[in-house]
């Protein structure tokens, strides 16, 4: 696993910084994770994944997977 703390603004459209970590988090089989971590300070955390297959804590899905699945959990309430 690996941290890093960053004040940086992280948004999903204009300054994307949020948008592409998810993205490259799906590309690459990385789970991100972004926690508190002080005053103006936010701790983003990276675990590598072995692939799309395999148990919950072994995998990562597609982009594509991961936005049917957000869609249909929010169609769906």
């Amino acid at each position: 696993m690996w941290e890093l703390n960053t004040s940086d603004d992280l948004s999903t459209y204009d300054f994307d910084l949020l948008t592409r970590l998810v993205v490259m988090a799906h590309e690459e089989c990385v789970r991100v994770s972004v926690r508190s971590s002080g005053p103006r300070l936010v701790k983003i955390c990276l675990w590598p994944r072995r692939g799309r297959d395999g148990r919950v804590d072994d995998r990562h899905p597609t982009i594509e997977q991961a936005i049917e699945r957000v869609r249909a959990s929010v169609l769906t309430k």
